[in-house]
């Protein structure tokens, strides 16, 4: 038997937190306004408030974390939560560091997620706290190139986005990463060599949501197109 076909694909906002009690309720409020029918998980990374409490009463569902783990660690929570085997019917999506976590989520789990839109990717070598073997999002510039994994790709960026190259005061490990919207051009025009199917869309702004605002109803008709709810059981976007 095959389970009745959905309308429309779900969507769950990810939002992690970290002692946001005053922020997190109308936050809560405005995600759900503007998408009636959206589910919120907030992801509670080891707060010392009642960021939880406030969250649960605006009615997000709220996954609370023993101890602090950063927003790339809430993010990874917030990502288990919401796997199961359908990645062609699931898109995952973040701005900045969330974007090129969001590719990275898609490229290791392409059974999850087939879908990708990444505004403002810190597609670069910066790694806040330097770690052996730990490598920067640059590296998928040359991954994919290599290999075609079953993802579409939605990217975007502004031409005012970050560069650190030539900013004064900035640690060298940090200025090493240079240029955003060089990493995105970079990352872009290898995904089209390696034969994916992206859209990449080069706007003016500066690293805030302006873009992501922009071109995001014309993102999620792209990412989108041609979705057939009887297929919700395939693994894969087709080859």
């Amino acid at each position: 038997m095959h389970a009745e076909p959905r309308p429309y694909p779900r969507v769950l906002a990810v939002v992690p937190a970290f002692n946001e009690q005053e922020s997190i309720g109308s936050t809560i409020e405005e995600l759900t306004s503007v998408n009636p029918g959206i589910d919120v998980l907030v992801v509670d990374d080891g707060s010392g408030d009642h960021t939880a409490r406030v969250a649960r009463r605006a009615g997000a569902i709220v996954c609370q974390l023993p101890y602090n783990l950063g927003v790339g660690g809430a993010m990874r929570a917030g990502y288990r939560y919401a796997l199961r085997h359908d990645g062609y019917s699931r898109a995952v999506a973040g701005m900045s560091s969330g974007g090129a976590g969001a590719f990275s989520a898609a490229w290791f789990a392409p059974r999850e997620f087939a879908r990708v839109q990444s505004a403002l990717g810190s597609f670069t070598p910066m790694q806040p706290v330097p770690t052996d073997g730990i490598r920067g999002a640059n590296v998928y510039a040359d991954w994919v190139r290599r290999e075609r994994r079953p993802i579409r790709v939605w990217l975007s960026d502004g031409a005012r986005d970050v560069y650190l190259g030539g900013a004064h005061g900035v640690r060298p490990e940090l200025a090493a990463a240079g240029s955003w919207p060089e990493a995105n051009h970079r990352l872009a025009a290898a995904l089209r060599d390696g034969g994916y199917d992206i859209c990449f869309r080069f706007g003016t702004a500066g690293h805030n949501t302006a873009q992501e605002a922009l071109d995001l109803p014309e993102s999620l008709t792209w990412l989108w197109r041609g979705y057939d709810p009887a297929r919700v059981d395939d693994a894969v976007l087709p080859g």
